[in-house]
């Protein structure tokens, strides 16, 4: 099940996978991530991020500095389509060595001028 993290995950039951799509800053809706569910995050869990801009990426490095982050799960970063490149994204990712995934988001390339598939 993918959610945003922003109600208890703890309520799903124990087969179901959990992908958490965190929402930064710049989404507007930061202060809606329940970073409670942290615990609930198992091994074969996801967490994904998507990164409009710096501060966004800023934020997510701190995120995955907390001490209650589940290092135990993969962790992706994504660049939101038009707001920053891949190729920028991997460098920060890179330069930090982040332990992370970079993560396309593939409809935008498969229809990149529309809002089909978003």
């Amino acid at each position: 099940m993918e959610t945003n993290g922003s109600l208890d995950i703890s309520v799903l039951p124990y087969p179901v996978a959990r992908i958490m799509d965190l929402k930064p800053p710049s989404s507007g809706m930061a202060a809606k991530n329940r970073l409670e569910n942290f615990v609930h995050i198992r091994h074969g869990d996801e967490i994904k991020i998507g990164i409009a801009d710096r501060m966004d990426y800023d934020w997510a490095r701190t995120v995955l500095q907390d001490d209650n982050f589940p290092r135990r799960v993969t962790t992706s970063l994504s660049p939101v389509h038009g707001k920053v490149t891949p190729a920028t994204l991997a460098e920060w990712i890179l330069d930090d060595a982040l332990p992370v995934r970079l993560n396309l988001q593939l409809h935008r390339f498969i229809w990149p001028d529309i809002e089909r598939g978003v």
